[in-house]
């Protein structure tokens, strides 16, 4: 074998000397180094091999085919022969093999199945930088088996952008080997305006205009990076029909376009090329559902005095390479399932990538020669950017992994050795789930369902329902398991500028179809790709329900209305939810109504309320918010309130057959805002839904005062029946607490203290916050706002007060003050800083000084009235009113009220409410 002269070729000899001495080897080496195929090649002479096999872990299934490929051609083979691939559905192996290029995922199961790993000699995690889940799943479960069974297994950790020291911590004995690599350089140029935000069909006409751009300015084939197939496939069209006119596509309809440009280049804004020549430039779309040919069509280098332009997921990033690439266009944006472990669902969320990545993508254009890298973000955004992306196990549901390591014997995570340890309340709400689905008991085993369910492949939701449905040995309702498996598994076959609604059931009836009915709208590889896992799915059903973990029926059944196999053919579609129930129990969802606070249809959506008590969304149109009840299968979008995007109604017979365990029998008291009324029923609950509900026999009337408490403090004391004396009687008690401190705490039943101690915290607030502190007891008997006027509210604002609090409170904010007139004056404390005293000027006349409240301590505001009592002086100091401003006050007063007192001396005058009549 004639070795490439690549980048990795000087370090090789480095990484077989290290597991030559039985150490872990950490090999860094930049994209295109040639780490994935001559590593590999370079371990089938190690004298430690004998006639072990390699096994090459690749994070994806496009990956693991081209690297095997390209081996196999450099050892002058056919793949199959000393080079293979496994993956899911498809492997090509045979007894000749010795290097296996596999999936993580294949690798999981070939340790749970086999523990010593027998006749495997080492282990090569490629692109381990990428983090995902499986991966450090199986790198764990790896590290076990050496530690306890297999020292002699070898392992090699090989990443093109990796934080070594992170990596090589979690490992007993590693050997660091670094590859510079042989990289042209490459020119960055960045965006004048932020994406940040951006919709798929801007983000995407971005792409294009850099594009067009490039294809003027630059030679070479050009790469793309797009967050997701909704944007790459509007860039396609905009490429290969908009701009172009004519695209001539490739067998399949949907993988290539070409087209000639001539002249001033493709863009019409000038061009490197020269004047008269013409160049042919072809379209690709890459990512991982599409069909093999098209993804090896675009892999394959431009042909001569062509140029090639793939608009590719982060597939491209850095497992595979796109041969002839020197201009990269990247968007800067990945998207990412995001797991939140609060309401148990996941969201498809775009994030920016991070520098590593960055910097990875733009590597791609310097491959062979001296590139370009149009950025679309800006210089300054740039500098924000994290070094490097959270590892999967931070973000994404934890079930699979769990239930693997349940069935592995690992019931604490802890136990086993990590690079980034699992998130413990991801973890917690894991292992709930699985009991939930009956796959783990109350200590945390597998339980033989939940081993039996480990070895379907899939997400222990969909292997509850397909073990469920295989329990019954009718081959129909497992088919129709199997397939809601495959296509959630898979992803929706419909299309997605079709309104195809969420209904799961319209997707199971184009699966069913020999031919769709409406070729457009369906996705010929994706039906193809599910149909075969439904297959699949079948057979590994059919062999754990006959395995020795599998004891008879799971704990919970299918309904038997309408699902025997006579009557298939007629209930197929209703069967739907009752399966899809299953898998996911913690996602059935009633309509909400009028009661609960809203109004049917809102906005162009339709509210549905989750087991658990979420709400997720609908939109109006579709024909499912016609339904009481779902099975919700898929949520995601924006935003705080998740979209419902793919479910099936469920009939509330089989809510009650399914989870009959669960539903219990509640009363209800319920404050009916339009009536004012505390309203009662006895509610069939299954957790936050409710299932019937009635008119309740009996009630407690503790439990109607809280209800009607609560709805008087969240509506606002003004539906009290409030009056001069008990709103003065409130502003008092608040008066005397924002004297002794912070009131909003409750201390009503100490004893007065007397006038030269004062006790903090001693006066207790009557504001709705608290109101149950004072109410609660006053409105037993009560049902709604109108029987409020029963109250005693005087006796409410009192309540805990004793006999000395009450004469504290009276003594210290008195309710009314004597003035010298003989009058009883109501005192206004509705500001507690300034508490006053509105009186006639003619009542006070012989007072010296200002009267005061608290025991002296606080000077009265004193309002002094005109006859016609409005003020005409504001003071706290009477006596220097009396010696100043009341000449000019008297000089004004005595035209105006000619009847009424104005003397010279007030000290000396009679205080009086009369006139001089």
């Amino acid at each position: 074998m004639e070795v490439p002269d690549l980048p990795v070729r000087d370090v090789v000899g480095d990484v077989v000397r290290g597991l030559d001495a039985g150490h872990e080897v950490v090999l860094a080496a930049p994209p295109g180094a040639g780490k994935t195929t001559l590593v590999p090649l370079a371990l089938l002479g190690a004298a430690w091999r004998g006639d072990g096999r390699i096994l090459v872990l690749e994070p994806r299934r496009l990956a693991a085919r081209a690297a095997a490929h390209r081996m196999a051609w450099l050892l002058g083979e056919q793949v199959g022969e000393t080079v293979g691939y496994r993956i899911r559905m498809e492997q090509r192996v045979g007894p000749r093999t010795r290097i296996e290029v596999i999936t993580e995922g294949i690798l999981t199961r070939m340790v749970q199945s086999d523990p010593e790993l027998s006749g495997t000699a080492c282990i090569v995690f490629d692109e381990f930088h990428e983090r995902n889940l499986h991966a450090d799943l199986s790198l764990a479960l790896v590290q076990d088996v050496r530690g306890a069974l297999r020292p002699d297994l070898r392992l090699v950790i090989m990443s093109a952008t990796l934080d070594v020291d992170e990596v090589a911590a979690a490992l007993p004995a590693p050997r660091t080997v670094r590859s510079e690599g042989r990289m042209f350089p490459v020119a960055t140029q960045y965006a004048d305006a932020s994406v940040v935000g951006a919709t798929s069909r801007e983000l995407a006409a971005s792409a294009v205009s850099a594009v067009r751009r490039a294809l003027a300015e630059t030679e070479g084939s050009i790469l793309v990076f797009l967050p997701g197939q909704a944007e790459i496939r509007c860039a396609f069209e905009s490429l290969g029909a908009a701009e172009h006119g004519a695209a001539s596509h490739s067998a399949s309809g949907r993988g290539a376009a070409s087209h000639s440009a001539s002249g001033r280049g493709a863009s019409g804004q000038g061009s490197s090329m020269r004047k008269n020549e013409s160049v042919t430039i072809s379209i690709h779309m890459l990512f991982g559902s599409l069909p093999f040919n098209e993804q090896k069509a675009a892999l394959e280098p431009a042909p001569a005095g062509a140029r090639k332009v793939v608009l590719a997921t982060d597939i491209a990033e850095s497992s595979l390479t796109v041969d002839g690439v020197t201009v990269v266009v990247d968007a800067g944006v990945r998207r990412l399932p995001i797991y939140d472990a609060n309401s148990g669902l996941t969201r498809l969320a775009t994030r920016p990538i991070s520098e590593a990545s960055a910097n990875q993508r733009r590597g791609r254009a310097g491959r062979t020669a001296p590139g370009v890298c149009y950025r679309l973000w800006t210089r300054l955004e740039d500098t924000h950017r994290r070094p490097f992306d959270p590892p999967e196990i931070l973000t994404a549901d934890l079930t699979s992994l769990v239930l693997e390591l349940a069935s592995w014997g690992a019931r604490d995570v802890a136990t086993l050795r990590w690079v980034t340890p699992p998130p413990p309340d991801s973890v917690a709400t894991s292992r709930a789930l699985l009991m939930l689905l009956g796959a783990l008991d109350a200590e945390g085993h597998a339980t033989p369902l939940g081993r039996a369910m480990a070895q379907i492949g899939v997400h222990p939701r969909l292997a509850r329902m397909i073990l469920t449905a295989a329990a019954y040995d009718k081959k129909p309702i497992l088919a129709e398991a199997c397939a809601i498996a495959a296509l959630v598994e898979e992803g929706d076959i419909l299309r997605r500028d079709q309104t195809a609604g969420a209904d799961l059931r319209l997707r199971l009836d184009a699966l069913r179809r020999e031919r769709p009915s409406d070729p457009h709208s369906v996705s010929p590889g994706a039906l193809d790709r599910a149909r075969r896992l439904q297959a699949e799915f079948e057979r590994k059903a059919r062999a754990a329900s006959r395995g020795p973990d599998f004891r008879g029926r799971p704990d919970t059944e299918l309904p038997e209305i309408g699902l025997t196999e006579s009557g298939l053919a007629n209930t197929a579609r209703l069967q739907t939810g009752h399966l899809v129930a299953l898998a996911w129990p913690d996602r059935v969802a009633a309509r909400m109504d009028e009661r609960d606070g809203h109004q049917g249809f809102r906005g162009g959506e339709c509210h549905y309320r989750l087991r658990s008590g979420r709400i997720v969304r609908l939109r109006e149109t579709d024909p499912l918010a016609t339904h009481a009840f779902l099975a919700v299968a898929e949520t995601g979008g924006r935003g705080t309130t998740p979209w419902i995007f793919l479910a099936a109604p469920v009939p509330q017979a089989a809510l009650e057959a399914l989870f009959h365990d669960a539903i219990r029998e509640v009363t209800r008291y319920r404050f009916n805002a339009d009536t004012a009324r505390v309203e009662i029923a006895v509610e069939r609950v299954l957790d936050a839904l409710v299932l019937s509900s009635g008119p309740a026999s009996q009630a407690d009337p503790d439990e109607i005062a809280r209800v009607l408490t609560e709805a008087i403090g969240q509506t606002g004391l003004h539906v009290l029946p409030w009056d001069k004396e008990t709103e003065q009687l409130r502003d008092r008690i608040h008066f005397l607490g924002a004297r002794d401190g912070d009131h909003s705490r409750d201390s009503g039943h100490d004893q007065e203290s007397g006038p030269a101690e004062h006790k903090v915290d001693s006066w207790p607030s009557r504001t709705s916050e608290n109101v149950e502190e004072w109410l609660l007891p006053h409105v037993r008997g009560l049902r709604s706002f109108a029987d409020l006027r029963k109250i005693n509210l005087e006796e409410a604002l009192l309540t805990g007060f004793s006999w000395e609090r009450r004469q504290g409170l009276d003594r210290r904010a008195p309710a009314r003050l004597k003035v010298p007139s003989g009058s009883s004056v109501r005192l206004d404390y509705s500001d507690a800083e300034a508490p006053v005293l509105a009186v006639r000027l003619q009542e006070v006349f012989g007072l010296v000084d200002s009267p005061t409240i608290d025991d002296g301590r606080v000077p009265l505001v004193m309002h002094l009235l005109s006859p016609a009592h409005r003020p005409v002086q504001v003071t706290t100091d009477l006596k220097g009113f009396w010696e100043g401003s009341y000449k000019d006050v008297r000089k004004d007063m005595r035209g105006r009220y000619p009847k009424h007192i104005w003397p010279e001396n007030p000290h000396e005058a009679a205080p009086t409410s009369r006139t001089t009549k």
